[in-house]
């Protein structure tokens, strides 16, 4: 397995699959740092689609910024129409601190982003313990409301402030992140919990973020993989998981799955390799399979091949597509890869008109009115979803 510092620099290989490929890899690793962001801008400038592009920018949205990143992105993505929207969510996604350097960039904004680039920028006036009230209070005033009228990012934007700050009142929040919650509880505490637990990266919560992913709550999952992602010690987190994989329900297995991908160490890769033999579902196999090419495993790449050759739930993804990467990321000089690159350069020609035909018929295409038609993200079946959810984009605005 190769380390994350040695994937940065297929951010800008020659390849936009591989691109796509690394810049998932990224945006599922939940890393803080800071150079990340550099190598996406300068795939971001190689010669490519319109579509290629946008999906780069897409999965960067959370990745940490510099004043130089800063720059580029006001400069030369804000400022161009077909990239303008995803460079207003990178600026917004931006620390307060750094947000507050750039207002002067923020009449340039649309007037939704310039709101929340405002909202934003404010959380840099407030000490550790403010920041926790102001979350406390935002979670309770969203009870009862659907992730949209709650203003979640939000939260979770005050969490990601929260976990930076050297004052943050620890016990404080220790002791919030305690708090039992009745079963038919409706509001956010619990997931605000679950993202601060991943954002101080407090291993004593893995017991109970790993019991979490029992729950018949998808937000509430999510937020538990990406906690755990965060925390990511192998030898406390996949010993969990692995010992509870075999007995446990369906959608145990399916987050558990995605967890272990995203913790990059030799005992995730042994894990899923002894999980996949072992598993009979045919759809948690093929995350399994989807995984250990997250891990860039090259001892996995033989049992993809297999899984693929046995058939697979290609309703969820296309294994091809993150076999193919991994090869070419590891350096595997594997025979069918032409024929794989060919595939996938089909497949994607055959979206991308299957989209224009969609596009070209809806119902406000053509249209003189005020309507604003916004260019879509392009997203396949592998591509989370870009409006942050998590999920993959078939089960959620693509649904």
């Amino acid at each position: 397995m190769i380390r994350p510092s040695e994937v940065k620099p297929f951010l800008s290989h020659e390849d936009p699959i591989v691109r796509k490929f690394a810049v998932h890899y990224f945006h599922e690793l939940e890393s803080a740092d800071d150079g990340i962001m550099p190598w996406v801008l300068q795939g971001f400038r190689l010669p490519s689609s319109v579509d290629d592009r946008r999906t780069l920018l897409a999965f960067s949205t959370d990745f940490a910024q510099t004043d130089s990143t800063m720059d580029e992105i006001a400069s030369s993505i804000l400022t161009n129409p077909a990239f303008r929207d995803l460079g207003e969510r990178l600026i917004i996604g931006a620390p307060s601190q750094l947000l507050r350097s750039y207002e002067h960039i923020f009449p340039k904004l649309s007037s939704e982003a310039r709101k929340v680039a405002f909202q934003r920028a404010s959380l840099a006036d407030l000490d550790g313990p403010t920041l926790l009230e102001t979350l406390i209070d935002h979670s309770e005033n969203a009870n009862g409301k659907d992730i949209f009228e709650s203003n979640y990012s939000f939260g979770v934007y005050i969490s990601r402030e929260l976990a930076a700050r050297l004052d943050a009142p620890k016990d404080h929040i220790h002791q919030w992140m305690d708090t039992t919650y009745p079963e038919n509880y409706d509001g956010y505490g619990d997931i605000y919990a679950c993202v601060l637990a991943g954002m101080f990266q407090y291993e004593d919560m893995v017991p109970r973020l790993v019991d979490y992913l029992h729950l018949d709550a998808d937000l509430l999952n999510e937020e538990v993989a990406r906690a755990l992602t965060r925390i990511g010690t192998p030898n406390i987190i996949i010993e969990r998981i692995e010992r509870a994989f075999p007995e446990s329900e369906w959608k145990f297995r399916l987050f558990a799955s995605a967890v272990l991908s995203t913790v990059k160490h030799p005992s995730s890769e042994g894990a899923m390799l002894t999980l996949l033999q072992r598993e009979e579902d045919e759809s948690i196999r093929t995350v399994l399979a989807d995984g250990l090419c997250n891990l860039l495993s090259v001892k996995g790449i033989a049992t993809v091949k297999q899984v693929i050759d046995e058939g697979y739930d290609e309703t969820m993804l296309d294994l091809v597509e993150p076999l193919y990467a991994n090869c070419v990321i590891n350096g595997v000089d594997d025979p069918e890869l032409p024929s794989w690159k060919a595939y996938l350069e089909e497949s994607e020609r055959a979206y991308r008109e299957r989209r224009n035909r969609f596009i070209d018929n809806a119902p406000w295409s053509g249209s003189t009115g005020s309507r604003t038609v916004v260019k879509p993200v392009k997203v396949g079946r592998n591509d989370p979803c870009p409006c942050g959810s998590g999920k993959k984009y078939k089960k959620c605005c693509g649904a």
